[in-house]
């Protein structure tokens, strides 16, 4: 991707940035319920990760450390430092690799729904076991067992929010899917980066999480300094679209501790987009 192509994403609002990043294998839509809520005296963008949604001819990269300079590139180009990264699963180990890189560039960090620990043996096993299947049989049943799996069980019966996240799984191309299992199952452990997180941080998760469990997201609650943690009752791995309204409470209320920064934000850019 060349570098002055800009990841396809939502721009709502004016003010300090607030970047949303997207976890696997969704695309930018899950955050509808946070564009406008959130754009509340804030910008706030919503990106395709390259792979996803309307970023899905583009490549995807089989490694975090490439996604996260992807993901860089594409906030520096539209958008001034430092800003808010709110990144989910996949999108919050985006963060973390984002801010090791470029601390000075990020303003607060709120993680949700995610953990820094590298896959076991096994784990990485069952990545490539899905990656097989991915290649023999296609999405259909994996993509009915993955969005039942991502919300709390009396949300996967639910007649609206079953079917709008088995949509978005569906929408995912194999390809992209297979790049990014490949990347999750080789990614780096950052444990040993919780310590050294020194601008704020909030971490969110859901009481009913089947994915990752919510003692690894209290682990790092514990592990940042002064760090932050929420846990949104009746939801599973996707809280903010299903519990939005607390979800949002909660960002919004973290927001409001922030410190102020000097001097006004830029005016929006206009960027090329993906062909």
């Amino acid at each position: 991707m060349a570098d002055s192509v800009v990841l396809p994403h939502d721009d709502r609002g004016a003010g300090n940035p607030i970047v949303l990043l997207h976890g696997f294998p969704l695309h930018r839509g899950v955050w509808k319920g946070q564009l406008d809520p959130l754009a509340v005296g804030n910008r706030v963008i919503a990106f395709d990760l390259p792979g996803y949604g309307q970023a899905s001819t583009l490549r995807t990269p089989e490694s975090l450390e490439s996604l996260s300079a992807v993901v860089d590139a594409s906030i520096h180009a539209i958008a001034s430092p430092p800003a808010v990264l709110v990144g989910h699963s996949m999108g919050g180990y985006v963060a973390l690799h984002r801010y090791a890189d470029h601390p000075e560039r990020i303003r607060a960090l709120i993680l949700t729904s995610t953990r820094t620990a590298a896959d076991s043996e096994e784990a990485a096993a069952k990545r490539h076991a899905t990656i097989s299947r991915l290649r023999q049989e296609g999405p259909g049943g994996y993509a009915v067992e993955t969005a039942r799996g991502l919300l709390a069980p009396n949300n996967a019966s639910n007649p609206d929010l079953f079917p709008t996240v088995l949509q978005i799984v569906r929408s995912a191309p194999v390809p992209s899917m297979v790049a990014s299992l490949l990347a999750l199952a080789g990614r780096p452990d950052l444990t040993d980066l919780l310590p050294e997180v020194h601008v704020p941080t909030l971490v969110v998760w859901g009481e009913e999480d089947r994915v990752i469990a919510p003692e690894q997201s209290k682990k790092i609650v514990k592990a940042i300094p002064g760090a932050k943690g929420v846990g949104i009752p009746g939801a599973g791995h996707l809280p903010f679209l299903e519990n939005p309204s607390a979800f949002n409470q909660a960002v919004r209320e973290f927001l409001a501790t922030l410190p102020e920064l000097e001097g006004a934000p830029a005016e929006k850019e206009e960027a090329p987009t993906p062909d």
